[in-house]
């Protein structure tokens, strides 16, 4: 099971809401077994000790503290074994970076507000180390309705169907860093995972397979962020 299988379960059991972070936290624990068992490189430094993750990763910046969902990189001190083929710990620098977000209901604002985020979170990542690989990931709901925890009435998406295609898209058109030499502030790799889930704890959510949701050969796919980042990690570290 991957990690967006393993996070339709993780809405199923457990619900959502939006201002918890366990859901983007569940996200970047997932993701990493996946990137150690699609990526021989990247795991066998995560087995030799080399590499720590650190969810909620924060450092000191002019305005304040500066955040991101997710770093790994080299050990900066004593790890300590996780529920993940990972140590966790704080790293000493960052080698990836993952930002997961969540647009369950109000696409059309929120769209706008993710797409800033995840420019910023690679302007932050190479701003801590240019060779540093920034990622994102965008889960999409596509459900025709969502219940959220903090309102009463129920929402609906009168227009996802016709919409989601061009939301998607919207994530597709942002640039894509390949190299090291090229301009900060781009990311290295993102992907879109379309879940349909209506918002609350015991409603069953999937992951939507067919289109409009990325298909095997688009750069937004989920195993095609796996392998950017282990091409990028591979040929930089």
């Amino acid at each position: 099971m991957t990690a967006p299988e393993k996070l339709a379960l993780h809405f199923t059991t457990e619900g959502y809401h939006s201002r918890s972070d366990k859901h983007s936290n569940f996200l970047c624990r997932a993701f990493i077994d996946d990137l150690l068992e699609r990526c021989p490189k990247i795991a066998f430094d995560a087995r030799e000790g080399n590499l720590v993750y650190k969810i909620n990763y924060s450092t000191k910046g002019v305005s304040g503290d500066l955040n991101m969902d997710l770093a790994i990189g080299p050990p900066a001190g004593e790890p300590v074994q996780s529920d993940v083929g990972m140590r966790e710990g704080n790293p000493v620098r960052v080698r990836i970076g993952v930002e997961a977000k969540n647009i369950m209901t109000e696409h059309k604002k929120a769209r706008l507000n993710r797409k800033r985020d995840l420019i910023s979170h690679a302007t932050y990542v190479h701003s801590l180390d240019r060779n540093a690989i920034a990622a994102g990931i965008v889960v999409i709901n596509c459900s025709d309705v969502f219940q959220s925890m903090l309102r009463k009435e129920l929402t609906s998406h009168k227009t996802i169907e016709h919409d989601l295609p061009n939301f998607i898209s919207e994530f597709r058109q942002l640039p894509e860093r390949q190299t090291a030499t090229e301009p900060d502030g781009i990311l290295e790799a993102r992907s879109v995972i379309v879940i349909d889930f209506g918002g609350l704890r015991g409603q069953p959510a999937s992951v939507l397979s067919r289109l409009p949701a990325p298909q095997p050969g688009d750069n937004l796919y989920y195993e095609a962020m796996l392998r950017a980042i282990c091409d990028s990690y591979s040929q930089r570290f």
